[in-house]
């Protein structure tokens, strides 16, 4: 966490929202099978900004969108600008208190598959 929470970040994806993501995967993995770290290459960050998601949201509807964003740690403004983008019939959610427990196990006031449910119910059904 003292690194997640430096001035200075020695990761290009950082801070303590990731540092507690890894924590919770570490703690509900088998020790054995757990060996991922929070690295990337530069060629995986290239094709992540490369390809901007926002570009493509405006070609998404007429098929409903859900669109849950964090919040807490993780600011939720630029998803809402995002979901400004994208054409009609859509709904936006927030989920809080975000944190990585809650956004995996449903422990948020709202989870996000009771949000999920609701929406498929609505738009399936």
């Amino acid at each position: 966490m003292e690194e997640a929470t430096a001035a200075t970040q020695k990761a290009l994806l950082g801070g303590p929202a990731l540092f507690n993501f890894h924590s919770y995967i570490r703690g509900n993995c088998d020790a054995k099978e757990f060996n991922w770290e929070n690295k990337i290459t530069l060629e995986s960050a290239f094709y992540n900004f490369a390809n901007e998601f926002q570009a493509y949201l405006p070609r998404v509807s007429p098929r409903p969108l859900l669109y849950i964003a964090p919040s807490g740690e993780l600011p939720a403004e630029p998803h809402e600008q995002a979901y400004t983008k994208v054409n009609e019939p859509k709904e936006f959610h927030k989920i809080e208190p975000f944190d990585f427990g809650g956004y995996m196990n449903g422990t948020a006031k709202v989870s996000q598959k009771d949000v999920e449910v609701k929406f498929l119910q609505k738009h399936l059904l």
